[in-house]
């Protein structure tokens, strides 16, 4: 192998084991989807499962334009044992729980399965993300 193919060669094993090394250093924690948000906005209601030991934790308001009556997304999302909540502080984004959702937080959230056409729209995040206070 020559002396040229050999200098390549090493040029590309290093730069894939420094992209590997950035992919790792990621602050984004696995589960959270690259693709967009399926709406981003701020939450206006938060409402706590009362009782019972079921999967559903509880539901926030996100909207858009929290001024708009109609017109502008909102979505009523469905909280859940299986639904990762995350607080961004700073560059990172930390563990979070239910509890730590409330109004006026600019959110985040990323829906699975169905998702009812209705206004708002109804269906059940898989992650939210909020930001810190």
């Amino acid at each position: 192998m020559s002396a040229a193919r050999l200098a390549a060669s090493a040029m590309l094993a290093s730069l894939g084991a420094l992209a590997a090394v950035g992919a790792c250093s990621s602050n984004r924690p696995a589960g959270v989807p690259d693709e967009a948000p399926s709406i981003a906005g701020t939450i206006t209601q938060v409402s706590a499962q009362q009782g019972g030991s079921g999967e559903r934790r509880g539901s926030v308001l996100i909207e858009v334009a929290p001024a708009d009556i109609s017109g502008s997304d909102k979505s009523s999302v469905t909280v859940t044992r299986a639904t990762r909540v995350y607080v961004r502080e700073g560059g990172t984004l930390r563990a979070a729980t239910f509890g730590e959702l409330y109004p006026g937080q600019r959110a985040e959230a990323w829906f699975t399965g169905p998702v009812a056409e209705s206004y708002p729209t109804q269906a059940r995040a898989a992650v939210i993300v909020v930001a810190a206070p």
